[in-house]
This record gives C-alpha cells, sequence and structure tokens, in this order.
C-alpha cells in the first residue's frame, strides 16, 4: 500500500500546479482575429448607421456625430485612419461576425439581440439632441477581447469624456 504524500512531496505538486496554470495564463486577453494589431497603425473597418445625433449621414458627406467623433479619435489614438462602411444594421453585424469589421456605431441599443453572436462595449452615457443623457454601447467583433479593452479603455479616458459631454467630469462610462 502506498504511504500517504509528506509534506514536501505536496508542496512540489501544489507548485508544478500553480506553475502550469501560470503559464497557461499567458497573452490574455487575446484577439484570435488579430483585431486591435490589424488597426494599429493601419485602417479601422467601421460600420456606420444613421442614428441622429450620435450618428449622422448625409448624401456625399463624411459620417459625423458623437460616436462618429470618439471613432475618430480612438483610431487616431492607434495611429490608424478610420474607412466608413454604410449599410444597414443587420448587414453591418453580420459582417462584424464574419470579422470583417472591427466595430459598428449607430442604431445598437445595450439590449440589442445580436448580443447572443457579437460582443458589445460596455455602456457608455451620451446626451441626445434635447439633452438627456442616454446609455449607448458600440458593437464589437465576438470574442477580439484585448481590442474590446482597448476600446473600453479609451471610453473611459478623459478624451473620450470630454468628446462626449463637452468636457471630463460632465459624465462617463457606467458603474
Amino acid at each position: 500500500m502506498p504511504s500517504p504524500p509528506t509534506a514536501p512531496r505536496a508542496l512540489r505538486w501544489l507548485a508544478t500546479l500553480v506553475l502550469a496554470l501560470l503559464c497557461a495564463c499567458g497573452d490574455y486577453p487575446r484577439d484570435p482575429e488579430h483585431s486591435l494589431d490589424r488597426v494599429t497603425d493601419g485602417v479601422l473597418h467601421a460600420g456606420v448607421v444613421h442614428d441622429p445625433p450620435f450618428v449622422v449621414l448625409a448624401p456625399g458627406r463624411a459620417p459625423t456625430g458623437s460616436e462618429v467623433h470618439l471613432v475618430e479619435a480612438f483610431a487616431a489614438r492607434h495611429g490608424a485612419r478610420v474607412d466608413w462602411q454604410v449599410d444597414t444594421h443587420d448587414r453591418l453585424m453580420q459582417r462584424m461576425e464574419d470579422f470583417d469589421l472591427q466595430l459598428v456605431v449607430g442604431g445598437t441599443a445595450p439590449d440589442s439581440p445580436w448580443k447572443e453572436r457579437i460582443a458589445l462595449s460596455e455602456p457608455f452615457r451620451d446626451t441626445d439632441e434635447a439633452g438627456t443623457p442616454v446609455m449607448r454601447v458600440i458593437a464589437l467583433p465576438p470574442g477580439e477581447n484585448a481590442w474590446r479593452r482597448a476600446l473600453e479603455a479609451y471610453l473611459r479616458s478623459d478624451e473620450a469624456r470630454a468628446l462626449l459631454h463637452g468636457g471630463p467630469s460632465a459624465g462617463g462610462v457606467s458603474p
């Protein structure tokens, strides 16, 4: 009959287990489709849906609105330019689910039925045309956790708050 493990033997086993677990946790968060790497010093492919005042589309003109300015500033922070893709909300969501786009702004609510198939940023506060605070989200590709983390960190920044509210103390990401 084998003898029960001694304290040194049990400690060695525990240390080996902890080391194995720590090695398995490297490089997180990850982007399986490399969204953050592709955008940095490159192009951010963004879907855009008319959703005034957050996203305003007019024929022959570049998109405008608070969320457009937010995405452009985020892209600039990463040395990227934005390639705006205009289409219906559902088509853009499908393209993002297929990793053709890195995000979609306009028309996505925090309780979107797409939330089972794509990722949503944490809610952030913007202001509608009447000056009423509203909670907004940005749609993101599924599983791109480093990309999502970078965007959400930006949404919490003073720069993003200033773009959304005219100053860093005027609101921000919901708790």
